[in-house]
């Protein structure tokens, strides 16, 4: 059955395939046209794994967008774990109806958008180069990253007699990341201990 939970786990399952390169692209070391590994740009890394989000930090990542003159009008996401979230709901600037002309916490659960930016949450994120117990955060426009999908999710369902015949799911995709301007994304160290 192709709505069956297992289909659909297969399909899930490619989807976070997906949000692994994009993170590991968005935050790790890039390739340039001819190979040569590009390290993050050391301009665009804001904290350094010892404390967790807070209103300083979303403003230091703010400045940067303007020092690199990211047009204000520009979509941004600001990606953040689990943890950072928890930290996020804390501060009294995120869920104050003093500064929030909504209601953030009624439809989702968590701050979908403040300061300009749609948070979005995720349990994927890498490790931030402090070491353990830290997190590397981001916070990007449509403009800092690339996805190139030469074929997308596909699925096929047949048996499989390598296994008395039992039916098997077999699910692929061909996909890459790559950053695409530094300017348009900022790393976020930050520590996962609130």
């Amino acid at each position: 059955d192709p709505n069956s939970n297992y289909a659909k786990a297969q399909g899930m399952a490619m989807r976070r395939a997906h949000d692994d390169e994009i993170i590991k692209q968005a935050v790790g070391t890039a390739l340039d046209g001819d190979g040569n590994a590009v390290a993050f740009p050391a301009a665009q890394l804001v904290g350094d794994g010892t404390t967790s989000i807070n209103f300083d930090i979303v403003t230091a990542v703010t400045e940067k967008f303007m020092n690199n003159d990211i047009d204000p009008d520009e979509d941004k996401a600001f990606v953040i774990s689990p943890a950072q979230a928890r930290k996020l709901l804390q501060l009294t600037e995120a869920t104050s109806g003093d500064y929030n002309a909504l209601r953030p916490l009624t439809s989702k659960g968590y701050v979908e958008s403040w300061m300009g930016y749609t948070w979005i949450v995720s349990t994927r994120l890498l490790q931030a180069a402090a070491g353990a117990g830290t997190v590397a955060a981001f916070a990007m426009t449509r403009r800092a990253l690339g996805l190139q999908m030469n074929k997308d999710i596909w699925a096929r369902i047949t048996e499989d007699p390598s296994i008395s015949y039992a039916w098997r799911v077999y699910c692929a995709s061909t996909f890459g990341a790559v950053r695409v301007e530094d300017e348009h994304l900022v790393k976020v160290e930050l520590s996962e201990t609130i």
